[in-house]
């Protein structure tokens, strides 16, 4: 399976603005925040598992708290598959943590 992750960081949940994305056919869409609850998590972490190739997007703001993010973060560091990573914004501690990421 080939995911695609979204991962954003926001605040407060208010934050959160939806945003529209084009999925390729056959690829597998997972968007997560970091107050999504423990079984939407967990199943990022089992998509994870899953996939053959990741692609990464990483949206970010400053002084937003990791929550349930930082458990698919490690689940990734882990991933031995094909990773390709995209961010923007800016959060020091993710930043230090993605850059343990396997690069591709």
């Amino acid at each position: 399976m080939d995911l695609i992750l979204v991962i954003t960081l926001i605040e407060d949940h208010l934050s959160l603005k939806p945003e529209t994305h084009t999925v390729p056919h056959g690829a597998t869409f997972f968007d997560i925040d970091n107050f999504s609850d423990d079984l939407v998590i967990s199943t990022a972490i089992r998509a994870i598992s899953e996939s053959n190739s990741i692609r990464l997007e990483v949206r970010a703001m400053e002084g937003a708290k990791l929550g349930g993010v930082l458990k698919v973060i490690n689940t990734l560091v882990k991933y031995s598959g094909d990773l390709k990573m995209s961010f923007s914004g800016s959060h020091l501690q993710l930043q230090k943590m993605l850059s343990r990421l396997p690069a591709s």
